[in-house]
């Protein structure tokens, strides 16, 4: 594919997606995917959207679910919850109906700006996803370390994930940390 330059301000004709330069430069991002970066800079950018719209619950907030369905059909991936996300003391607790992807895996056909190799690809970019995006739109940065707010992941029976054709079992009583392929 041959691609030609851009010129002067060519570039001002496209729209961008805004990406905080601290998932690049920070220690604690270091081994947060690039998918995982880029998906949560797109995610901002529906989330203003969404403000924009007033699509906001009575705490001025985007609905956790609803970040969710935003990043399942943008991605073309299935995210489907068994459940309402929890939230407490202890963190956020995101529960995963049968049919969400990280069971079944990468969808035939993917989007192209979104495809993945394999299940253990997709599992590590949904999962790390969704714990940055909650992590970043709950705990405000001036306020709170975003790192601090612990993210739990269950399957629809409120146990631990186990990822079919993958020797990896996500602790449902454990905070996610990342996927640690076997």
């Amino acid at each position: 594919m041959t691609l030609d330059y851009f010129y002067g301000q060519a570039g001002e004709l496209f729209s961008f997606y805004r990406i905080p330069k601290a998932l690049f430069q920070e220690q604690r991002f270091q081994n947060l995917s690039t998918d995982a970066k880029t998906l949560y800079g797109i995610l901002l950018d529906r989330m203003s959207l969404s403000a924009k719209n007033g699509w906001l619950d009575e705490q001025g907030l985007v609905p956790a679910e609803a970040m969710i369905a935003g990043m399942a059909e943008l991605t073309g991936w299935n995210l489907d919850l068994a459940d309402e996300i929890t939230s407490g003391p202890g963190g956020m607790t995101v529960s995963f109906a049968d049919t969400c992807s990280i069971f079944t895996g990468p969808p035939d056909p993917q989007k192209e700006e979104f495809h993945v190799y394999d299940a253990g690809e997709l599992a590590a970019t949904i999962l790390d996803s969704i714990q940055h995006t909650l992590q970043y739109n709950f705990v405000d940065p001036e306020k709170g370390e975003p790192s601090s707010l612990d993210i739990y992941y269950c399957d629809a029976a409120g146990e631990s994930i186990t990822i079919p054709g993958l020797d990896v079992t996500i602790p449902m009583d454990t905070p996610y940390s990342g996927l640690a392929m076997a």
